[in-house]
């Protein structure tokens, strides 16, 4: 079996640069994307150094074309097993004093990537099973997906009982 790739989207020098070290400590190759690639040049090096394939991509989590292009060029290194979205778009203020702007900044960058890192990773890492025609990917089980009934049982909710 080929060395398996993990994909981070949002690495930088803290919580995304230590998720790597750990992949690579486990034999996985790293596909790893922010905003400045450049900025990734030094992990990069300490990742091979580790024995792994590593590799730097500029890409706006935010950018569809360029996720596309992220994964499938993620895929060069190895099968992806591994997606994570590490994305920090917030910006610390009071919020009565945050704009509509800076707030639609932040939803993009954690919301809008990381359905298109999920989006993006599930193209890859489903297992090409036949469905139904118009069939969900995903189908919620045993009415979860209706309020009050989380564990499909009508005297469960939320995994607790309820007071009769």
């Amino acid at each position: 079996m080929p060395t398996q790739t993990a994909v981070i989207v949002g690495t930088g020098s803290g919580l995304g640069a230590a998720l790597a070290r750990r992949f690579a400590a486990a034999g996985f190759n790293l596909a790893l994307s922010a905003r400045n690639a450049d900025r990734l040049a030094p992990l990069v090096k300490e990742l091979e150094g580790m024995g792994v394939k590593a590799r730097a991509f500029g890409v706006d989590a935010t950018d569809e074309a360029g996720m596309k292009g992220l994964f499938a060029d993620a895929e060069t290194l190895g099968p992806v097993a591994v997606a994570i979205h590490n994305v920090n778009g917030r910006v610390v203020k009071d919020v009565l004093d945050l704009s509509t702007a800076e707030f639609e900044s932040q939803w993009r960058a954690i919301c809008l990537g990381g359905f298109l890192t999920g989006r993006e990773a599930t193209r890859l890492m489903a297992p090409a099973v036949p469905r139904a025609a118009g069939a969900p990917r995903a189908a919620p089980r045993h009415g979860a997906a209706r309020p009050g009934r989380s564990s499909g049982r009508p005297d469960r909710v939320a995994g607790r009982a309820r007071s009769r």
